[in-house]
C-alpha cells in the first residue's frame, strides 16, 4: 500500500509546478487526497476547488467560488473600482459571467453583462433600461443650468447624435443629446416654431407691454415688426437681439419708459409713477487703473448693474441705495447729481448710462442719501 501524500507534500508539489498561484491563495482546508476537494482563500473571497486544478491555473475562477456573487463584487471592487462605485445598488444576483443583471446607478437601472464591467467596460445610457429617464438625469448632474432650461422630454432618446424633441420655456426645440450634455443651450435657431419661441422669449423680457402678432422671426439680422400696446403708440421695427437686450417702443422711450426720467415727463405722469417702485443709485465703476462712480435710477437693480458691466466693462459696486417711487427718485436722482457737476466726466466709450459718470462723490451728497433714507424709513 503506497504512503498517503501530506498536505506539506502536495504544497511543495504545487511549489515546484505552479509557484504562481500560491501567491494568490491560502489554504483553508488541509489537503486529503486528490478526489477531495479542499477549500482555499483568495482576496476576492473562499473557493471550492479540486487538488488537481491547482497545478495548471493563474487564477481560481469565480465558478468555484463559495459564494459567487460576493466574489464578483470583491473582484469588481478591486479590480475596477470606478466602475463599483458608480454602482449603487445590485438588484439582481450575480448568476454567470456572461448572464445580464440589473444595476442601479445614480443615472437610472441598467442591464449589464459581469464580465464586460470585469473587463473595464464602462456603464453607459445604451446599458439603460429607460433611456428617457438616464439621460435627463445625466443632464441633471453634468449640465444644470441646462437642466433647468428643459422642462420635458417630448421625443424619445435614441442615440447620442440622433436628435429629439425637448421643451422649453420658450417652445419646443429639436437638438442632439450629445449637444446638451456638452454644454450647448437650446436656442431660437433649434426651435420647431420660431416665431412662437421669439415671442415668448420676448415676452419674458418685455411682460405684456406689446404686440408680437406680426413678428416673423427669421435670423438676428432681418428685424421684425413690434406693435405696442399702449394707446396712440404704433409699432416699429427693431432687430430681434437688440428687443431681447431691452429696447423697447420708441414712443415709450420719448415719454417716460427707460433711461428717459426726467422731472418733466414725471410731472406729467405723476399719479402713475407715485406707485411704481424705483431705486436711486450710486456705484462705484472699476477695471484695471480705472476708478469711477455712477449716480442713477433704475426699477430693476439687478438688469440695470448686470447691463452696465456688461456694456461698460466695468466691474460694479453698490455703494449707496435709496429705495422709493418713479417720481420722488426722479428729482432725488438729479439733485444728487448736481450736487457733483464738478466732479462730472465724460468718458471716451459711450454706453447707457455713461453720461451719468464722475470721479468722486462728495461727502454732502452721502449726507443726503441718508436724508432721504432716514424720510423713507418714516414714510414721510
Amino acid at each position: 500500500m503506497s504512503k498517503r501524500k501530506t498536505h506539506e507534500e502536495f504544497v511543495d508539489e504545487i511549489k515546484n509546478s505552479n509557484d504562481q498561484i500560491l501567491q494568490k491563495i491560502s489554504f483553508v482546508d488541509k489537503y486529503s487526497g486528490g478526489s477531495v476537494k479542499i477549500i482555499v482563500d483568495t482576496k476576492y473571497g473562499k473557493c471550492l476547488v479540486r487538488p488537481k486544478s491547482l497545478f495548471n491555473i493563474k487564477n481560481v475562477s469565480i465558478r468555484s467560488a463559495i459564494e459567487p456573487h460576493d466574489f464578483f463584487i470583491k473582484r469588481l471592487k478591486i479590480d475596477q473600482p470606478e466602475i463599483f462605485n458608480s454602482i449603487l445598488k445590485f438588484i439582481d444576483n450575480y448568476r454567470a459571467n456572461e448572464k445580464r443583471m440589473i444595476v442601479q446607478t445614480k443615472y437610472g437601472k441598467c442591464s449589464v453583462v459581469p464580465n464586460s464591467l470585469l473587463r473595464g467596460d464602462c456603464i453607459t445610457i445604451e446599458n439603460a433600461l429607460n433611456k428617457n429617464e438616464y439621460f435627463i438625469n445625466t443632464l441633471k448632474d453634468r449640465q444644470p443650468e441646462i437642466f433647468n432650461e428643459v422642462l420635458e422630454l417630448v421625443g424619445d432618446y435614441v442615440s447620442s447624435r440622433k436628435e429629439t424633441v425637448v421643451k422649453t420655456k420658450y417652445g419646443n426645440c429639436r437638438v442632439s443629446p450629445n449637444s446638451l450634455l456638452r454644454g450647448n443651450h437650446p436656442t431660437i435657431l433649434s426651435a420647431l416654431d420660431k416665431d412662437e419661441y421669439y415671442k415668448n422669449n420676448a415676452i419674458d423680457v418685455h411682460g405684456d407691454r406689446y404686440d408680437y402678432e406680426l413678428v416673423r422671426y427669421i435670423d438676428n439680422r432681418k428685424k421684425v415688426f413690434i406693435k405696442c400696446k399702449k394707446q396712440g403708440h404704433g409699432g416699429w421695427w427693431t432687430l430681434p437681439s437688440s428687443h431681447l437686450a431691452g429696447c423697447g417702443c420708441p414712443d415709450c422711450a420719448n415719454e417716460s419708459a427707460f433711461g428717459m426720467y426726467n422731472p418733466t415727463v414725471a410731472n406729467r405722469n405723476k399719479n402713475d409713477w407715485l406707485d411704481i417702485k424705483c431705486f436711486v443709485y450710486i456705484l462705484s465703476l472699476s477695471k484695471e487703473d480705472e476708478s469711477i462712480f455712477k449716480i442713477g435710477i433704475t426699477k430693476d437693480t439687478e438688469k440695470r448693474f448686470y447691463k452696465i458691466s456688461r456694456e461698460s466693462g466695468f466691474s460694479v459696486q453698490i455703494i449707496d441705495l435709496i429705495q422709493t417711487n418713479a417720481y420722488d427718485g426722479t428729482f432725488i436722482e438729479k439733485e444728487l447729481q448736481s450736487m457733483n457737476d464738478e466732479n462730472e466726466i465724460t468718458l471716451k466709450e459711450k454706453w447707457g448710462g455713461s453720461t451719468e459718470c464722475f470721479s468722486d462723490i462728495n461727502k454732502e451728497t452721502l449726507e443726503r442719501i441718508e436724508y432721504y433714507k432716514r424720510k423713507e424709513a418714516d414714510g414721510v
